[in-house]
């Protein structure tokens, strides 16, 4: 399935941008499909003007089920097309 737009709350600015460029925001997702599904490519897509690279998505998944947390980082937006990874605890 595809992302629908009110599984999506964004805190943060919108289309704010700073001398550095688009500021990173943090959104929430809350969903019933299955991590894989989220995690595929293009799952994001559609709210790629509201998911600058940087910005960082906590998903609660498979929320009929057995709720699973998981937290991804954008690390592409090419205004179409949004690419997450899985978030690593890495040191300093």
């Amino acid at each position: 399935m595809a992302l629908a737009a009110y599984q999506l709350r964004v805190a943060g600015p919108l289309a704010s941008s700073s001398k550095a460029g688009i500021i990173p925001v943090q959104a929430y997702l809350v969903t019933t499909e299955a991590a894989v599904a989220v995690e595929a490519a293009g799952y994001f897509n559609s709210a790629a003007a509201r998911l600058p690279k940087g910005s960082i998505i906590s998903a609660v998944m498979a929320h009929g089920g057995t709720p699973v947390l998981k937290n991804y980082v954008v690390t592409v937006n090419t205004g179409a097309a949004v690419t997450v990874v899985l978030q690593a605890t890495a040191a300093g």
